[in-house]
């Protein structure tokens, strides 16, 4: 872990203290950001699904995810909420969007990865760009959640 990981960590640490605790229920377990030995495949984990998702491989995505993996998406429409993923919900987002993503910025603790990323393409044929921030949970180096926070009325949902 680098310099900057490590401030970032611990800035991300005092944010999340400072939050009241009825929010603090997905918070992982207070821990110093020099003892969490996961956090670099985590990330690796986290690079790993953009880079499978850049080139559009089903099976790469899959295998990057645990059994039982669910996804949550903010706001309203067909996806909002969790939903468990599967070859179809996957294989349809695929099918309708050719986009490309750009991670911007990575801060990890432990299993859990927070990110800030960009995509650029279309949607169904029409130019199509957004801003995401994702909060990705590793487990048994697989991803087990992941939290999308985004511009849903631009996905058309």
């Amino acid at each position: 872990m680098d310099l900057t990981d490590l401030v970032h960590a611990r800035s991300a640490r005092l944010l999340l203290d400072s939050w009241p605790p009825e929010m603090q229920h997905n918070v992982p377990p207070d821990s110093k950001a020099e003892n969490a030995p996961m956090s670099k495949e985590a990330k690796q984990v986290a690079r790993a699904y953009y880079d499978a998702m850049n080139s559009k491989d089903l099976d790469a995505i899959m295998a990057l995810y645990t059994k039982g993996a669910r996804t949550w998406v903010l706001g309203e429409g067909p996806y909002a909420g969790y939903n468990e993923v599967s070859r179809e919900l996957l294989g349809g987002f695929l099918e309708a969007f050719d986009i490309k993503f750009t991670i911007v910025s990575m801060l990890s603790e432990g299993n859990a990865v927070s990110m800030e990323v960009e995509s650029e393409g279309t949607l169904a044929g029409a130019p199509y760009s957004n801003r995401y921030h994702n909060l990705v949970t590793i487990q048994d180096g697989k991803i087990s959640e992941l939290k999308e926070y985004f511009d849903t009325a631009k996905a058309g949902g």
